[in-house]
This record gives structure tokens, sequence and C-alpha cells, in this order.
């Protein structure tokens, strides 16, 4: 059993060349409309990679915090930001460099997976510490029945994550896996406002993966 908390970045070195890390996700455009339309204007990106949500959100009007902790990954946004106002750190998502309730909106997309059962409660614990009240985050989890975590062959390093052996930017890095009774344990300090499976596939219709995509709220 793995008793410390683990994380590692990405290798955005190669990654930063591919269109859809630059493009921002479909979920964002609902996610800040909703935000605005509730009054929200401070928002993190947790886990920037190149920055894609950081720059998208901030051309929306709200002020912007963001890390990663890939070097490459900081410098990239530091390049790309221009003048919108994104501040930007280098920074471990166990123990992130921002103070206390210092946002009231927070974007995860696909980073939190990126660690194990240790590090997870850690996440939590710095995700609800830089929410202001009343502050929503919205992220996404591994799902313990994809293939990934069923059929992989993947090493483990605990009975719920395994290290990736893709070859890519994230070889080597952790995936957490969690099913629906995780996800109430895990979040147990947050109001839950919905959790959804979903499925990716490729181009030629083969499964991807399947991840838990949750919203959430600091009561």
């Amino acid at each position: 059993m793995e008793k410390e908390a683990i994380a590692k970045a990405w290798v955005w070195e190669k990654a930063k060349d591919i269109p859809s890390w630059l493009t921002p996700s479909k979920d964002v455009y609902y996610l800040s409309h909703k935000w605005k339309e509730e009054g929200k204007t401070s928002f993190m990106d947790f886990g920037t990679g190149l920055g894609r949500h950081a720059i998208y959100f901030a051309s929306e009007g709200f002020e912007v915090k963001a890390f990663d902790l890939s070097p490459e990954a900081v410098e990239t946004l530091k390049k790309r930001r221009g003048a919108l106002p994104i501040e930007v750190k280098l920074s471990d998502m166990h123990h992130v460099d921002y103070p206390d309730e210092c946002v009231d909106a927070l974007l995860a997309y696909h980073v939190v997976s990126h660690t194990n059962r240790k590090g997870i409660d850690l996440v939590v614990g710095e995700i609800y510490r830089l929410l202001k009240p009343q502050g929503e985050f919205f992220l996404d989890l591994c799902a313990k029945d994809g293939w990934m975590f069923t059929s992989s062959g993947y090493p483990k390093l605990d009975e719920d994550t395994v290290i990736s052996q893709e070859e890519g930017p994230e070889y080597g890095v952790p995936h957490l896996c969690v099913n629906l009774e995780d996800i109430k344990a895990i979040f147990k300090g947050f109001s839950l406002l919905s959790v959804e499976k979903i499925i990716s596939y490729d181009e030629a219709g083969k499964e991807k993966y399947r991840h838990y995509w949750i919203l959430g709220k600091k009561e």
C-alpha cells in the first residue's frame, strides 16, 4: 500500500503542438455562462497545462489564477497570456501556492486523477481551502470500470491507482480510479450538484477512457 501522496507532471514538451490541448473543452462554455450568471468573478485553473482554460476564462472577464507542476506548462502560459489578467505559478496540487478562499470558481480538467489515494485527500482539502463559501468546482476522475483499471495490466501504486504505461506525455503518471461510492466519500465535505459518467471514444469507435465529471459546491 502506497503510504505517501504521489503526483507527477505531464511531459508537456510531448503535447504542446497537439491542437486539442490548446482549445477549450466543450464543458467550459456552459460553466463560464453558469458562473457569470451566478455573479462569480474569480476563477482558478487548477493544473492549467498549456493554459487553454485559463485563457478562455480570462477572455470571458474572470480574474484568473492558475498553476501547474510542469515548468514547461507554466512558461508556455506566461508566453500565451498576453495582456490577459492571469496570475500563474509553479505549484503542486497537494500544496497550492495561493491563499485561502481566493476564488469562487475552480476547474480541474484531467488533473486530480494524477495522484494516488493518499494524495486525493490532500487535493480535495486544497480545493476546499481555496474556494470561497458557496464557491463551486468542476473536475473529473477516472472510473474504475474503465479498461485502464480493469484490464490494462498497468502496475498499481495502491488498490485504487495505476501508473500509465501509454507512450506520450503521461507515461509513468499515476491515475487514481474511483466508483460512485468513492466519490461520495472523497467529497463528503462538499455538496455534490451533479456526477456524470462519460465514455470517450477514438476516431475508430474504440473506447478510450471512462471518467466521472463532478460539479460540487462549498457550503
